[in-house]
């Protein structure tokens, strides 16, 4: 929903001639738009959406056409929902995608975003800042599931953070601002990127979204890579992220997180704050016992000192 996350499915499945399903999956039928939800083995699949194709009678499983997608993904009605009820009945989803969304065929049009530093200018452009603030929490929101009592009351961001972060944010000698990730002019993604962070070169990205029906495409990682090397030509020697997860191998989505962050990027955890549970966390309450962890990484020469970091100011 990152414009509601986009709040778009692809109807694909809605043109096809399909089978009716069968009595045991009650509330999915073909052309359903749904919401992925609860894989273990392939929890990067959480969160997306598409619609159903067909009812497998010998595989037990539905066949989803996601969002994005060429081929229909297998996957069992336990780990489908819906769109209406993962909105709780108060959204609206639309069924066919909006201009300039991303084509099922990669080869069929030229998906890949711009991305760029956001300008004073854009602090000035209400949709924008509203979009913003939309992707961002939803984003947070969907990552939280399982993580805190209710995530729905998580608020990573608001319409004056947003503002302010457009416009550029400068203490001494820190300095933020937030990259874009841009379609035309819709926007599809995000991060946060701010030099000078509590030592003179330590460079960190944070707050980063993707729009659910423009994910897995890469371009969390072109908006970090971005950060990092807006980073580097600032003169900083190092970089840092954080991020709030479970640790104990129980939660798919911070199992999959933490392995992108060390694996991918190539980030290391220097520090480790626990963060136990019903500790309350902008607007929730954790539901488990979680960790937060300090990620970095060198952007050149020796990488820069790894200084000490007190808990920030906003970890309450």
């Amino acid at each position: 929903s990152t414009s509601r996350f986009c709040n778009l499915v692809f109807s694909h499945a809605a043109a096809m001639d399909v089978a009716a399903a069968p009595s045991a999956a009650v509330g999915l039928r073909p052309g359903c738009a749904v919401h992925v939800r609860g894989l273990v083995n392939r929890p990067e699949l959480n969160g997306c959406r598409g619609r159903l194709v067909t009812w497998s009678d010998e595989r037990d499983r539905w066949q989803v056409l996601l969002e994005g997608a060429v081929q229909a993904q297998l996957l069992k009605k336990e780990n489908l929902a819906p769109l209406a009820e993962e909105q709780g009945g108060g959204g609206v989803v639309a069924v066919a995608p909006a201009a300039g969304a991303p084509s099922a065929d990669p080869e069929a049009a030229d998906w890949s975003p711009t991305i760029r530093l956001a300008t004073t200018a854009d602090a000035g452009n209400d949709a924008l800042v509203a979009a913003l603030v939309s992707i961002i929490n939803e984003s947070y929101r969907a990552a939280m599931e399982g993580l805190v009592d209710d995530p729905a009351r998580f608020v990573r961001t608001d319409v004056e953070d947003i503002e302010e972060r457009l416009g550029g944010i400068g203490y001494g000698a820190m300095k933020r601002c937030l990259v874009l990730a841009l379609k035309g002019d819709e926007v599809v993604g995000c991060s946060s990127v701010t030099t000078g962070w509590r030592q003179s070169d330590l460079g960190q990205f944070g707050m980063l979204a993707v729009s659910r029906s423009w994910q897995r495409r890469g371009i969390a990682m072109k908006l970090i890579r971005f950060a990092e090397a807006n980073c580097a030509a600032m003169g900083m020697r190092e970089m840092q992220c954080e991020e709030m997860t479970c640790t104990d191998g129980s939660h798919s989505t911070s199992n999959w997180m933490m392995k992108f962050y060390q694996e991918r990027l190539g980030y290391k955890v220097v520090q480790t704050y626990q963060c136990p549970q019903g500790h309350p966390t902008r607007g929730a309450t954790t539901c488990r016992d979680l960790d937060f962890l300090i990620y970095r990484k060198p952007l050149g020469g020796d990488g820069g000192g790894a200084a000490e970091e007190k808990r920030p100011s906003w970890f309450r």
